[in-house]
This record gives structure tokens, C-alpha cells and sequence, in this order.
């Protein structure tokens, strides 16, 4: 205490501030605070009045804030985040060792300068306006503190960072700043892309098998083809209306069959429909509000020329249908009309059709004998064993008969019918079908019968005649 006294004695008369650390002989250190006041006493003496104040506390606390600044800033540029300080403009105030790392910039490079054009593009491949974003991150932290942008490093590599934001604030409570951490997510924002590409892929091969099983349920031969060709266009543009706008064309016979085609839409995929070789018209659609990978845009062109020729295959097969139905129409009309009887057997004998005619030969209705063995609508034993071989025989020959016979109808009178049997084989020589037509010959029969006792009766006379 006397050495600062003495020193203060060598020096001008002025108040005199000093702190000094007073070592105990336990080895404590107390830091004091003295303060030396010039001053006189009642005599008129130069005397000093001196106050020491301990401040070890004080000094404590200083020296324990500074060791916790120093800790801070070794963990902020050792971090292994981005840790970025900006003020309200954007502007970068603060960039750590891992930041100067992870974007290739130095401190000098950075300091000062706007994030955006820096680390920041203007904005995202999406669209996305980065510059909007970090003007509202930098006024309004609070509804941003936690968010994923693209960000750029200095030789122009796309990266992506999550970032955490917090504001600074003054004294007074206003923002001043914004402290963002970030950390790198760029694999992981890589595989979500590629799992959202996937996903992407999926959905399209869905939607294009979904759209090919509804065209193949529009073929009903139960429609008219107008019908069915309006429905394709339905479907198909139903199918792909969920990725944008869609209009589909199908223009056959002087006619087209349209979906609801927004206005402006250009078509731009178009196709001949062709059918029994020639071309019968035409198939458009058209695509809007999106744009598409060049490989998915060949699968789904790939598929629509599939759709083109399915319709034209659809064209082809309905008028085939409709030649045959009208053929149909045409022998069944045959069969009402005509005057015999005609049974469709398969190989088992079984009845498969047989005509009005035939009903009213064995006085069945058809309801009452399709699918029974021919042979059980008589009633004879000699009958059925005979009408069974001989079927036994047309289908190990394959060959037709012409056979007499007669029939005992349901009023147990007796008829003759003369039978034609046909037996149709398919391309392997395998018996599919045996048409057997029966004509009713039995007045025929009779008055042949007739005819030949008449005859006998008549030559009888004409010998007596000769002989008287």
C-alpha cells in the first residue's frame, strides 16, 4: 500500500486511479479499486484521502465473461454448421470457418456483400424467388425459423442447407439482424428428389396401365361403334387429364368424336387409324400445362400409337361383328323360315339349336331340349340305340349321311323323316359340330304309297280287260 503512496508523491497533484492486485501471503489475490483524492486538511496541510474498494468479484466475473467469449468464438468457427450473422438488408456480417469450407469463399470475399449472388442464388430450379425469401427471412425471422432453400458455393455447385434463424435485437427490442445456422442436406435433398422422380415414374406407368385397362374395357360388343369410339376419347383424355389439360380427337367415317378440348389446346400428337389396311381416319390429342422428360414423353407417344392402332383394331373388329350379326340375323331368319327341321349337335350329340320347324316335329319347345343328347327326345329303345351309334359314326368318319327313319311324335303317331347330316371339323380335323336337317316325308311316303296301289289296282283291271 505504501509503494503507490510514495509514487503518487513523485507525480502532479491530481486525482489518481488505480486498480491493483494485493497478493496474501496464502497465495490469494484481492483486486482493489483505489482511488487517490488530493485534498488539505484543517491546518491547510496537503494531505490525500485514499479509497480502496475491493472488486475481486468483479474481476472474477470479467475475466470468466472473457474466458466464455473466447470458448464461444472457438465453438462458432469450429462448428461443424454453417453459422452466418446478417443484417436486415441481407448483407453478411458474420461467416464461419466451416461456411468459408463449405462454399470455397473467404472471409474478405464475403464480408459485407449480400448473401444473394454470393451463396444464394436469385432463385430455385422450381421457380422459387430466393431474394423474396431472404428479404422475408431478414424482416420477418420469426415466421422462418426453420427452412430449406438451394444454395450455390462459389464454383457454382447447387447445394441445399436447412437453415435455423433467429433474430438479433437492439437494446430496445428491433430487429438488427438475423443469426442463421445451417446444415448441409444436400444428400438427403437428393435422394427425396430421386425418390420423388420415382414415385413420379410410377404414378405415369400407373396412369398409363389404368388407361389401357379402361380402353380395353370400352370394346363391348354389346355398343354401337360410335358408342365405343366416344368412350375411348373419354377415357384416354380422364386418364391423363391429371397432369394438365388434355383433349383427345378420333375422327372415323366423316365423323368426330371429341372430350372437352380447352381453348388453344394444340394437338400435338396425331396418328392414321388404319383398318383392313386402309386408312379410315385419324387420331389426335393434345397436351397442355406441363412439360415433360423427353423419355416419358417417347413412352407415353409409344402408347398413344399403341391407342392408334387398338382403335383401329376396334374399327376392324365391329365391322367384322356387325357382318356377322347381320349374317346371324340372316340365318336365323333362314332357320324360322325355312320348312324342315334342322338340329345343331355337338360331338356328344348334345342339341345346340334347332329351328321352329323342329319344334313342331317333336312338339318340344327349344327351352325344353337345348343341351340334352338327341336321342333322349324318343321314346323307343331301337330308336335311341340306333340315333346314338349312328352319331357314334359321323364323328369317327367325319363324314356326312343321308339316312330314312321314322319318328314317334309326341301324340305316339308315327312319322318318316328323311335326314341330312352334315358334320363341320375345325382346322386340326377335330368334329366341332354335326348339322343334321330333317325333312317330313311321311304324306309324301303315303301317297307314294298310294300312288303304287292305284297303280296295281289299275293294272290289275287293265290285264282283266286284255284277257276277256
Amino acid at each position: 500500500l505504501h509503494y503507490p503512496l510514495r509514487r503518487q508523491r513523485q507525480m502532479c497533484i491530481r486525482d489518481r486511479v488505480l486498480e491493483y492486485p494485493l497478493h496474501l501471503d496464502a497465495g490469494e489475490v484481492i483486486h482493489l479499486h483505489i482511488h487517490i483524492i488530493p485534498s488539505v486538511d484543517e491546518a491547510h496541510q496537503a494531505v490525500y484521502v485514499i479509497v480502496m474498494v475491493d472488486i475481486t468479484e468483479e474481476v472474477r466475473m470479467i475475466q470468466e465473461l472473457r474466458e466464455r467469449e473466447q470458448q464461444y468464438r472457438e465453438l462458432v468457427e469450429m462448428a461443424d454448421a454453417i453459422i452466418l450473422k446478417l443484417d436486415t438488408n441481407g448483407n453478411i456480417l458474420f461467416f464461419n470457418e466451416f461456411a468459408e469450407t463449405f462454399f470455397g469463399y473467404g472471409k474478405e470475399e464475403v464480408l459485407g456483400r449480400s448473401v444473394i449472388g454470393t451463396i444464394v442464388p436469385p432463385e430455385e430450379l422450381s421457380g422459387r424467388d430466393l431474394k423474396e425469401l431472404i428479404a422475408q427471412i431478414c424482416t420477418d425471422t420469426d415466421s422462418y425459423r426453420r427452412n430449406e432453400n438451394a444454395n450455390i458455393t462459389k464454383e457454382g455447385r447447387l447445394v441445399w442447407v436447412r437453415w435455423s434463424n433467429r433474430a438479433i435485437r437492439n437494446e430496445e427490442g428491433t430487429v438488427i439482424g438475423v443469426l442463421s445456422v445451417g446444415n448441409d442436406i444436400s444428400d438427403r435433398k437428393e435422394m427425396e428428389l430421386a425418390l420423388f422422380s420415382q414415385k413420379d415414374q410410377l404414378e405415369r406407368r400407373f396412369q398409363e396401365i389404368e388407361c389401357i385397362q379402361r380402353f380395353s374395357g370400352t370394346i363391348n360388343s354389346s355398343m354401337t361403334l360410335p358408342e365405343i369410339l366416344q368412350d375411348i376419347v373419354g377415357v384416354i383424355a380422364k386418364c391423363w387429364s391429371k397432369r394438365g389439360s388434355t383433349g383427345v380427337r378420333i375422327t372415323y367415317a366423316g365423323e368426330s368424336y371429341e372430350s372437352g378440348i380447352p381453348e388453344g389446346l394444340p394437338f400435338v400428337f396425331s396418328r392414321p387409324i388404319n383398318a383392313n389396311g386402309e386408312e379410315v381416319g385419324s387420331f389426335e390429342v393434345g397436351f397442355g400445362g406441363r412439360e415433360e422428360e423427353p423419355e416419358y414423353y417417347e413412352s407415353k407417344e409409344r402408347l398413344l400409337s399403341m391407342f392408334a392402332g387398338k382403335i383401329g383394331f376396334a374399327i376392324e373388329w365391329m365391322e367384322a361383328e356387325t357382318k356377322v350379326r347381320r349374317e346371324r340375323d340372316l340365318s336365323d331368319t333362314i332357320l324360322a323360315t325355312v320348312d324342315a327341321a334342322i338340329f345343331v349337335l355337338d360331338p356328344k350329340g348334345r342339341i345346340l339349336r334347332f329351328n321352329r320347324r323342329s319344334e313342331e316335329l317333336i312338339g318340344c319347345r327349344e327351352e325344353e331340349v337345348l343341351g340334352r343328347c338327341i336321342w333322349e327326345v324318343f321314346t323307343s329303345q331301337d330308336m335311341i340305340k340306333g340315333v346314338r351309334d349312328h352319331i357314334r359314326t359321323l364323328v369317327e368318319t367325319k363324314r356326312g349321311s343321308r339316312i330314312r327313319g321314322t319318328w314317334i311324335r309326341r301324340d305316339q303317331t308315327e312319322g318318316i323323316i328323311d335326314w341330312s347330316n352334315s358334320v363341320i371339323c375345325d382346322d386340326a380335323g377335330n368334329v366341332t359340330h354335326i348339322v343334321s336337317t330333317g325333312l317330313d316325308v311321311t304324306r309324301q311316303v303315303e301317297d307314294e304309297e298310294e300312288l303304287r296301289r292305284c297303280k296295281l289296282v289299275l293294272d290289275r283291271l287293265l290285264a282283266g280287260e286284255q284277257g276277256s
